[in-house]
Protein backbone atom coordinates (compact mmCIF):
# COMPACT_ATOMS: atom_id res chain seq x y z
CA UNK A 1 0.00 0.00 0.00
CA UNK A 2 1.54 3.29 -1.15
CA UNK A 3 -0.16 6.53 0.96
CA UNK A 4 1.16 9.11 -1.23
CA UNK A 5 -0.57 13.20 -1.71
CA UNK A 6 -0.66 15.26 -4.68
CA UNK A 7 2.92 16.28 -5.03
CA UNK A 8 3.84 20.04 -5.17
CA UNK A 9 5.04 21.48 -8.22
CA UNK A 10 8.84 21.61 -8.76
CA UNK A 11 9.02 18.68 -5.98
CA UNK A 12 9.16 14.95 -6.28
CA UNK A 13 7.45 12.82 -3.68
CA UNK A 14 9.75 9.03 -3.14
CA UNK A 15 7.53 6.88 -1.13
CA UNK A 16 9.62 4.48 1.20
CA UNK A 17 7.51 3.22 3.52
CA UNK A 18 3.79 3.60 4.47
CA UNK A 19 4.07 4.76 7.98
CA UNK A 20 2.46 8.23 8.08
CA UNK A 21 5.67 10.44 8.48
CA UNK A 22 6.75 13.28 6.07
CA UNK A 23 10.65 13.60 5.84
CA UNK A 24 11.57 16.61 3.96
CA UNK A 25 14.98 17.21 2.31
CA UNK A 26 14.87 21.53 1.64
CA UNK A 27 17.54 24.15 1.23
CA UNK A 28 18.83 26.89 3.32
CA UNK A 29 17.42 25.86 6.68
CA UNK A 30 17.14 22.60 8.93
CA UNK A 31 14.04 23.23 10.97
CA UNK A 32 11.60 20.84 12.62
CA UNK A 33 7.78 21.62 12.15
CA UNK A 34 5.18 20.64 14.90
CA UNK A 35 1.75 21.77 14.17
CA UNK A 36 2.48 25.07 12.17
CA UNK A 37 5.45 25.96 14.24
CA UNK A 38 8.83 25.75 13.37
CA UNK A 39 11.81 25.33 16.16
CA UNK A 40 15.33 24.71 15.27
CA UNK A 41 17.34 21.68 16.57
CA UNK A 42 20.29 21.58 17.56
CA UNK A 43 21.92 18.87 15.54
CA UNK A 44 25.83 19.66 15.95
CA UNK A 45 25.64 18.27 19.59
CA UNK A 46 24.89 15.26 18.81
CA UNK A 47 25.44 12.67 15.36
CA UNK A 48 22.59 14.03 12.99
CA UNK A 49 21.41 10.71 11.64
CA UNK A 50 20.39 10.06 15.60
CA UNK A 51 19.15 13.66 15.84
CA UNK A 52 17.40 13.38 12.71
CA UNK A 53 15.66 9.73 13.44
CA UNK A 54 15.37 10.54 17.20
CA UNK A 55 13.22 14.16 15.75
CA UNK A 56 10.87 11.39 14.10
CA UNK A 57 10.04 9.94 17.20
CA UNK A 58 7.95 12.97 18.54
CA UNK A 59 7.53 14.96 15.01
CA UNK A 60 5.05 14.36 12.29
CA UNK A 61 7.29 16.49 9.61
CA UNK A 62 11.59 17.04 10.19
CA UNK A 63 13.44 18.79 8.02
CA UNK A 64 16.72 18.86 6.83
CA UNK A 65 18.50 21.41 5.47
CA UNK A 66 21.24 20.92 2.64
CA UNK A 67 23.56 23.76 1.31
CA UNK A 68 23.06 22.32 -2.18
CA UNK A 69 25.61 20.39 -3.67
CA UNK A 70 27.69 19.90 -0.47
CA UNK A 71 29.37 16.58 -0.15
CA UNK A 72 29.29 16.92 3.82
CA UNK A 73 26.14 16.77 3.87
CA UNK A 74 25.26 14.40 1.58
CA UNK A 75 27.51 12.29 3.30
CA UNK A 76 25.05 13.04 6.01
CA UNK A 77 21.94 12.35 3.98
CA UNK A 78 23.48 8.67 2.19
CA UNK A 79 24.11 7.92 6.18
CA UNK A 80 20.93 8.75 6.99
CA UNK A 81 18.88 6.87 4.22
CA UNK A 82 21.22 3.87 4.79
CA UNK A 83 20.38 3.89 8.14
CA UNK A 84 17.97 0.51 9.24
CA UNK A 85 15.37 2.39 11.25
CA UNK A 86 15.27 5.05 8.20
CA UNK A 87 12.95 3.01 6.40
CA UNK A 88 10.85 2.26 9.68
CA UNK A 89 10.16 5.74 10.46
CA UNK A 90 9.91 7.24 7.21
CA UNK A 91 6.82 7.56 4.88
CA UNK A 92 7.57 9.99 1.97
CA UNK A 93 10.04 11.86 1.39
CA UNK A 94 10.39 15.10 -0.77
CA UNK A 95 13.16 16.43 -2.02
CA UNK A 96 13.70 19.63 -3.67
CA UNK A 97 16.02 18.91 -7.06
CA UNK A 98 13.37 17.99 -9.36
CA UNK A 99 10.64 18.47 -11.83
CA UNK A 100 7.26 16.71 -10.25
CA UNK A 101 6.63 16.37 -14.34
CA UNK A 102 8.72 13.51 -13.63
CA UNK A 103 6.49 12.19 -10.85
CA UNK A 104 5.44 8.92 -12.62
CA UNK A 105 9.36 8.35 -13.49
CA UNK A 106 10.36 8.63 -10.09
CA UNK A 107 7.74 6.44 -9.00
CA UNK A 108 8.43 3.97 -11.37
CA UNK A 109 12.54 4.09 -10.73
CA UNK A 110 11.88 3.99 -7.27
CA UNK A 111 9.70 1.14 -7.56
CA UNK A 112 12.62 -0.92 -9.32
CA UNK A 113 10.95 -0.72 -12.56
CA UNK A 114 13.45 -0.38 -15.20
CA UNK A 115 13.49 3.11 -16.46
CA UNK A 116 16.83 4.38 -19.13
CA UNK A 117 19.07 6.99 -17.03
CA UNK A 118 18.22 9.59 -19.73
CA UNK A 119 14.75 9.27 -18.78
CA UNK A 120 15.71 9.47 -14.81
CA UNK A 121 18.01 12.34 -15.52
CA UNK A 122 15.38 14.75 -17.07
CA UNK A 123 13.53 14.39 -13.85
CA UNK A 124 16.31 16.98 -12.32
CA UNK A 125 17.86 18.37 -15.61
CA UNK A 126 14.27 19.49 -17.25
CA UNK A 127 14.04 21.52 -13.04
CA UNK A 128 14.29 24.67 -12.10
CA UNK A 129 18.07 25.46 -11.47
CA UNK A 130 18.87 22.51 -12.94
CA UNK A 131 22.96 23.50 -13.39
CA UNK A 132 22.29 22.74 -9.82
CA UNK A 133 20.55 19.58 -9.08
CA UNK A 134 22.99 17.81 -12.23
CA UNK A 135 25.31 16.50 -9.88
CA UNK A 136 25.88 12.65 -8.74
CA UNK A 137 24.91 13.45 -4.93
CA UNK A 138 21.49 14.45 -6.24
CA UNK A 139 21.33 10.88 -7.97
CA UNK A 140 22.70 8.55 -5.63
CA UNK A 141 19.71 9.63 -3.52
CA UNK A 142 17.49 8.42 -6.17
CA UNK A 143 19.62 5.52 -6.14
CA UNK A 144 19.41 4.47 -2.31
CA UNK A 145 15.38 5.17 -1.92
CA UNK A 146 15.29 2.24 -4.45
CA UNK A 147 18.21 0.16 -2.80
CA UNK A 148 15.82 0.78 0.25
CA UNK A 149 12.76 -0.39 -1.20
CA UNK A 150 13.88 -3.30 -2.63
CA UNK A 151 13.98 -4.76 1.06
Amino acid sequence: MIFRTEPCQGFLDLTVRTLGIIFFILGFMTPVMVRGQVRNVDLVAENPVDAILKALDTHDIVGFGEAHISENEHRVIQALLSDPRFPMKVNDLIVEFGNSRYQSVVDRYVAGEPVSDSELRATWRNALFFMVWDRPVYEHVFQKIREINRT
